[in-house]
Parts: C-alpha cells; structure tokens; sequence
C-alpha cells in the first residue's frame, strides 16, 4: 500500500486491473475487494500512529518501510484470511465508518452487473455516508473532486445497469437531498452523470426508473416558493 498521491495512483490501477480479473477469477477479486475493505483502514490508522509518534521525537521523515512493517505484524491474521479467501462481507467492520475516500476506492473495485448481494448491499450501505460527503462545507471531510466524479460517474453506470426494482434502493438518498435547497447543485452533478452515462448504455427504462425517484421530490421543492427566494 503505497502512501500520498501515489497510493491514489495505485488504487486506480488496482481498480482497472481486477475488473478483468472479475471475468477470470471471481472468487480472487472478491478477496481483494473485501481484503481492501478490511486492510486499508488499519493500515491508515497505522500510518497516522507511526506520524504522531515520530512529531512527538521530532522525527519529520516518514518512514514507509517502518509503516509496513507494523502492518505486517500487526494486521497478520487479517492479512492471511485476505490472501487465502476466507474474508467476506461479514468481517468488513462498520463500512460507514471506513474514510469516504477508501469507500469510492472499493466501489471503483466492483464490477458492473454484479449478481453478489454482498456488492449490492456495500453500495446500499455506503450511499448515504457518500451524499455527506460530496461537496461537504469541512475541506477535511469531503471528497476531491476528482473522487467525487469517479464515484458519481461509476454509481450512475452501476445504477443504469442494475435489475429495476433495486434501484431505488440504490438513488433515493440523493433524491432526499433535494429537500436541503443548498444541495441541489450536488444532485443536478448526479443527474447529469446519469444523463450521460443513459447516453452511452442506453438503458431507457432504467433511466427512467430513477427520474421517476427523483422526480416527486424535484415537484415538491418547485412548489415551495419560499425555497426558492
């Protein structure tokens, strides 16, 4: 696990990578996928450890071997499970607590017209912590914006080519932002990746089950004239 701009780098490569490995392998994909999941906060939260104990030494240079090597040690068990595939969903922590910018990194990682439940309920889970994120008014806290088209770009091909009646489950917390005035500049960047994306897959159907989601609450903040003022 690279560290800075080019571990963004490397995910993004991963990310290319096993969506031809889903074709090959599944079984192995899903244990990167899910050995992710687990990993990449432990070894984030390593990371920050190793730099708090090094600014209280006076230590200014960070060490990635020192950062692996404790990962390595420290997060054995877990590592094993990944790499022999026994880890599943189940052993995934809270995802809603995992940084939003590890849970874009993952949902890059899963293929397009996944049959797993387990892919199907990580986007589920995940959604609603994402929509707080996106554009969030505390720079720490929201995703860059190159994330965020990446994720929004990703979600509406994902949705697109999902089985209608999941996907409401899937675009009702963006629909349910429209009721916050200040957000719908973050749900017209939803729809519009959603347009674009119906441009390339031709999914007529599906895309009209989505604005038939969003479309109630679109009327609803239209009417409400003291929203608009």
């Amino acid at each position: 696990y690279p560290i800075g701009m080019s571990q963004r780098v490397s995910d993004y490569a991963v990310s290319a990578i096993l969506q031809h490995l889903w074709k090959e392998n599944s079984i192995n994909a899903n244990a990167i996928f899910h050995g992710y999941l687990l990993l990449k906060p432990k070894f984030d939260e390593i990371s920050d450890s190793i730099r708090e104990e090094s600014r209280k030494k006076h230590v200014y240079d960070f060490s990635r071997t020192a950062v692996i090597e404790r990962f390595k040690k420290e997060c054995a068990d877990e590592i094993r499970k990944a790499t022999s595939n026994q880890l599943t969903y189940n052993d995934i922590p809270d995802v809603t607590k995992i940084d939003p910018d590890t849970l874009v990194t993952a949902f890059l990682l899963v293929p397009l017209r996944t049959e797993d439940e387990s892919h199907k309920k990580f986007l589920r889970d995940i959604t609603p912590t994402l929509t707080k994120a996106l554009k969030n008014e505390d720079r720490e806290e929201r995703l860059d914006y190159t994330l965020e088209h990446k994720f929004l770009n990703k979600f509406a091909y994902f949705v697109l080519t999902s089985k209608k009646e999941e996907i409401e489950s899937y675009v009702r917390p963006f629909a349910d932002l429209i009721g916050d005035f200040r957000r719908t500049r973050d749900v017209a960047d939803v729809l519009e990746e959603f347009v674009i994306a119906e441009d390339s897959l031709n999914q007529y159907d599906e895309f009209w089950t989505v604005w038939q989601v969003f479309y109630p609450k679109i009327v609803e903040l239209c009417s409400n004239e003291h929203r608009l003022r």
